[in-house]
């Protein structure tokens, strides 16, 4: 199974980098991670983002009181979902949202 952990900001950063480790210690030979920090420095991040979207079956989103509105972090959400209809995508919540998450278009991701 491959997974996208999407993030936005420094501290939804480090969540995502702890989540990977912890998801890949534990199913070591289950899944394949792919977070956008790995994507190597020359390689062309908008076609290496739209493969890793595409191939993933999974997605996990590290949100933060200061991401819930972040342009690419809605951008990725909605390629995951799109493509794949029982797809998932799993918002993680780092700290409690503010009431105008529930006008988010990530709302319609059980929380």
């Amino acid at each position: 199974m491959r997974i996208f952990l999407s993030w936005s900001g420094e501290r939804s950063k480090a969540a995502a980098l702890g989540l990977k480790s912890l998801i890949e210690d534990t199913f070591p030979e289950a899944v394949q991670v792919f977070i956008s920090d790995h994507i190597e420095a020359g390689e062309t991040w908008a076609r290496r983002l739209e493969n890793e979207l595409e191939q993933s079956e999974f997605g996990i989103l590290c949100l933060t009181q200061d991401n819930f509105q972040a342009p690419w972090l809605l951008f990725e959400a909605g390629a995951i979902s799109k493509k794949f209809g029982s797809t998932r995508v799993i918002p993680y919540l780092i700290d409690t949202l503010p009431a105008a998450a529930e006008r988010s278009p990530l709302a319609q991701f059980q929380r």
